[in-house]
């Protein structure tokens, strides 16, 4: 019921119109899933990472730019510290937690078109074992930052400034309209191509954070009008990524060849 409900608030929020000031209130929260089944998660953060038990108190804090890790360990996980002196046994999950505004960065990510293993990420970022034995990371943020790192992983930020606006109305559908598809995994949609590529805060640019910020609070998100329009254009992209709808007008069109439909 929960997961229901906060997907019609983001529904909702995509109806709004008018600027981003308009929408009051705490904005809706997403769980990207970054690693599955993964021996051990390393991570670290360039002001500090806070570490908590998933729900409880803090166990530990890791200074500047060291590097810790967590490992599944007897059904729960087991931390330690950058110059491997101390360990931590959590039975259930843990939360790492940046400064405000600062970033978590994960080592050792695959998979995103940049090839750049090391990411940061803003929000939170949960670590849950799995009933296979492995390690699950989870980004816990809110969808407009959450576009922020989507936009330029699925067009180039260097593109027209029109394409990039369009390809944030058919991230911000494709969120609404993927929604779920990983639930029974604990989150709700993965950072692959499979929902959309997301890169976290490593893949963000001025000129599509700038395209995501104008998208903001049009109507953007209903459904029919996402799978008629926002599904309709491919491209190509340096990054070979299918995905994204174009509607260019500034100087540097879209090259031909580079759209077609899927």
């Amino acid at each position: 019921m929960a997961f229901r409900l906060k997907w019609v608030a983001l529904a909702l929020l995509a109806f709004v119109a008018g600027q981003p000031e308009r929408c009051l209130g705490e904005l809706p929260k997403v769980r990207i899933g970054l690693l599955m089944g993964c021996e051990d998660v390393c991570f670290s953060g360039p002001a500090g990472v806070t570490i908590q038990v998933l729900g409880g108190d803090v166990v530990a804090w890791a200074a500047p730019r060291e590097q810790w890790t967590l490992s599944a360990e007897d059904g729960g996980l087991r931390l330690v510290d950058a110059k491997r002196s101390q360990e931590w046994k959590i039975a259930a999950g843990a939360v790492l937690l940046p400064p405000e505004g600062g970033v978590i960065t994960l080592h050792g990510v695959t998979g995103h078109w940049d090839r750049l293993t090391d990411r940061d990420y803003r929000g939170i970022v949960e670590v849950r074992g799995e009933a296979g034995g492995g390690l699950a990371a989870i980004n816990v943020l809110d969808i407009e930052t959450y576009l922020r790192g989507v936009v330029p992983s699925e067009m180039p930020a260097k593109y027209p400034l029109e394409a990039l606006k369009a390809q944030a109305v058919a991230a911000r559908g494709q969120s609404l309209i993927k929604a779920g598809r990983h639930r029974r995994d604990g989150f709700d949609l993965c950072a692959t191509e499979h929902c959309q590529m997301y890169g976290g805060a490593t893949s963000e640019d001025a000129r599509s954070d700038r395209a995501a910020a104008t998208d903001m609070g049009r109507g953007a998100g209903v459904r029919g009008e996402a799978r008629r329009h926002a599904l309709l254009v491919n491209v190509r992209g340096a990054h070979g990524c299918k995905r994204g709808l174009l509607a260019g007008s500034e100087a540097g069109a879209v090259p031909a060849g580079k759209a077609g439909l899927r």
